[in-house]
């Protein structure tokens, strides 16, 4: 870690772990998009509104400088979500392709992070990857949110600061359709239309209703911001990724639309789909197409032809797309 690089008084933390963590695959892994990796290891973020520079020391430590406010221990445990059992997670899943995706990335956790910007955040990620939507994100920080004083980092923009931007101020920052969405969602929010925290205390399904009621948010959008902001552990987000990891592994190659993906594995992988999804997500953009095995390691091919058979002749809607190159988060 660059010791001492924030310009303020800094507050140092650490934390002793006793459950599994991989801090570096669990900000980097396509969840979150505000946290860029340092030259010696560590990752330099905003997190509760002040810059925070975090590093692991081992398996069972973790390290962190914050300023200008101090990021409490208890703060920094609950983003990482280090109260979720991964094995408890894992048993109740029961899935022999998830379980070995365990034990290939040990430490893999979900954030637990604010639903505003997770919100704005995937409607930005349409159509896009992950070092675009970085950039994007960023740029949005620091165009409207508040400077936090070291000359470089912005807070992420509160409802009511994105709501003073014009549409086409929105669209010269590249987000072209998706300009009047941020517009019109930023309005709803600042202007006391619509509220994001009860969403938490929803039922799936009724917090799923009202987020897709926004422009711009389609089930995927709804599902991610649901699982990374809102805490509803069964949303199952499905991106191309995904898409192909359920596809490829589960239903023996049959083509159907993403929204059967998604109703099909929230049934099937149970009430921690969301962890399921994370996992198959990684597995897949790492690995490709070879399957994880118990073993620990990748087979090519592995389906369950008896699943495909129980979803044929599904038909209409977004299809699961042909591979591309692009490697980030996609489709609404």
């Amino acid at each position: 870690m660059v010791r001492g690089s924030l310009p303020w008084p800094i507050h140092r933390g650490r934390m002793r772990l006793d459950v599994p963590l991989d801090l570096a695959l669990s900000l980097s892994c396509g969840q979150a998009f505000r946290w860029c990796a340092r030259p010696d290891s560590g990752f330099r973020g905003v997190l509760g509104g002040t810059v925070v520079d975090v590093w692991q020391r081992g398996p069972r430590e973790v390290h962190w400088e914050s300023g200008p406010q101090e990021l409490p221990k208890e703060a920094m445990a609950d983003y990482l979500r280090l109260d979720d059992d991964l094995d408890a997670i894992r048993r109740a899943i029961g899935d022999w392709r998830v379980d070995a995706a365990f034990s290939l990335y040990p430490g893999l956790r979900l954030l637990r992070q604010e639903p505003w910007e997770t919100l704005i955040s995937y409607v930005v990620s349409q159509m896009s990857n992950v070092a675009r939507i970085s950039r994007t994100v960023e740029t949005l920080a620091a165009n409207f949110g508040t400077q936090l004083g070291d000359g470089v980092s912005n807070a992420f923009p509160t409802p009511a600061q994105l709501s003073q931007a014009s549409v086409g101020s929105l669209r010269l920052m590249g987000l072209g359709y998706r300009a009047p969405h941020l517009f019109e969602i930023a309005n709803a929010i600042a202007d006391g239309q619509v509220f994001l925290e009860p969403m938490r205390e929803m039922t799936f399904g009724e917090a799923r209703r009202c987020l897709m009621e926004l422009p711009g948010v389609g089930p995927k959008v709804a599902d991610c911001t649901l699982l990374f902001g809102m805490g509803h552990m069964e949303a199952f987000p499905v991106d191309r990724w995904v898409a192909r990891a359920v596809v490829e592994w589960y239903l023996g190659g049959e083509q159907i639309p993403q929204e059967r993906i998604a109703r099909w594995s929230r049934e099937h992988f149970g009430a921690h789909a969301g962890y399921a999804s994370q996992y198959l997500f990684h597995a897949r953009r790492v690995g490709g197409a070879a399957c994880p095995t118990p073993a620990g390691g990748m087979v090519d091919g592995m389906v369950d032809g008896m699943v495909g058979g129980m979803v044929g002749g599904m038909v209409g809607g977004t299809h699961v797309p042909a591979a591309q190159d692009d490697t980030g988060p996609d489709g609404a």
